[in-house]
């Protein structure tokens, strides 16, 4: 009997000891964190449950920056953390407080979530406390999803504060294979922005800009540059987009022509070409059929809709009688990092030239983008004069 019994306890230990072992393994890798409004950050986690991350919040009104943590988890435990601010933080430790807890979540929706708390004093009264949830997802892993995707950033009317540039901003974004994407463009207030980040399992990326605690101020007479904040999500809309959303943009906070407005996101993948003319139809011209010119409309409250011809090629050439309206136009379509975009010089009612620059939209057979002018834009669309 005592033979019997003694292996088969000490086979129970072993199993027992592989389980408990098994146990302490927490969920390893990188993880995006993020409510899809207000914060949004990245986790790096061992199996160990060793981590550190970043933070970054959509109203950076108090200056805090991108915030950095780091601590121990174990298995279904929680632990608070200690933020570490830029040194060129302007209001801080003198402002609101912020406080961030990790904690692991393995029966939950996303296997980690941070809770972030935020105390605002008030001159009178108790003071306002805000809590905030975010999931942790992982990144994106989805081959099929990688490629060049062309971005239009279009206002929504009547939503918001003040009145926003009335242009179409643009942007060129590239997804890896490994979920991590890098996104260049241009608002509709003539600011460029380049930002790069981790794309979420949910399909979701978040799409931003803001400036550091330590460029916050203009210096040497710059201006104030504008923010923005916001997510779309990867899914297929036949003939529409293959991903959409919407940011909030936010023009400077203590300026006289200050804005708050929502913009529209929709993305479209795009294929590098030499032929600009297949990416408004769909298909290339057959040899020895001589391919239709091309017109660029300008769109703005302050003058009729003027129209300028053009012949397809590389580059495109504009028809003599119409120089004087659009001297230039080029484009970009294929042997550049960020392809699909096109730009040149507008003249509006014959006096200032101003310069013009947009993306092919290959979902709609569109090209889209905007010109400026002197404190506003309007839209501009290539397409197939009719």
């Amino acid at each position: 009997m005592k033979r019997i019994v003694l292996p088969l306890i000490a086979a129970l230990t072993i199993v027992c000891g592989v389980g408990s072992a098994a146990e302490v393994q927490l969920p390893g890798g990188t993880f995006v964190f993020s409510d899809d409004e207000y914060y949004f950050g990245r986790m790096t986690v061992t199996v160990e449950g060793a981590f550190t991350g970043a933070l970054r919040d959509s109203f950076d009104d108090f200056q805090f920056g991108k915030r950095t943590f780091r601590g121990q988890l174990s298995f279904g435990g929680e632990v608070d953390c200690d933020l570490q601010y830029p040194e060129a933080t302007y209001y801080h430790p003198f402002g609101p407080g912020e406080s961030l807890k990790i904690r692991h979540t393995p029966d939950g929706p996303t296997e980690y979530v941070a809770t972030v708390r935020l105390v605002v004093g008030n001159r009178i009264g108790p003071p306002s406390i805000y809590t905030f949830e975010l999931p942790g997802h992982r990144v994106l892993a989805d081959p099929a999803a990688a490629g060049l995707y062309t971005l239009l950033f279009r206002a929504t009317p009547g939503i918001g504060v003040g009145r926003a540039p009335a242009g179409t901003g643009w942007a060129v974004m590239r997804l890896s294979p490994e979920g991590n994407f890098q996104c260049l463009g241009r608002l509709a207030n003539g600011e460029s922005f380049s930002f790069g980040f981790d794309s979420r399992a949910d399909r979701k990326l978040d799409l931003f800009r803001f400036p550091s605690p330590s460029t916050f101020y203009p210096r040497r007479g710059t201006n104030f540059r504008s923010t923005f904040y916001g997510t779309i999500l990867l899914q297929d809309v036949a003939g529409v987009s293959d991903a959409d959303g919407f940011v909030s943009w936010h023009d400077n906070p203590i300026s006289e022509e200050d804005f708050i407005a929502d913009l529209t996101v929709i993305a479209s993948r795009y294929v590098p070409t030499r032929d600009a003319l297949s990416l408004l139809t769909g298909d290339a011209i057959a040899p020895g059929i001589k391919p239709p010119l091309g017109v660029a409309t300008f769109f703005n409250d302050s003058f009729a809709e003027p129209k300028s011809a053009f012949r397809f090629g590389t580059p495109p050439v504009v028809l003599p009688m119409f120089t004087s309206l659009m001297p230039r136009l080029r484009w970009k379509t294929d042997g550049n990092p960020s392809p699909g975009r096109f730009h040149g010089r507008v003249r509006p009612n014959g006096g200032q030239i101003f310069p013009f620059s947009g993306v092919f939209f290959g979902k709609q057979r569109i090209s889209e983008g905007f010109f400026r002018l002197r404190g506003d834009s309007g839209v501009v669309r290539l397409g197939i004069a009719p």
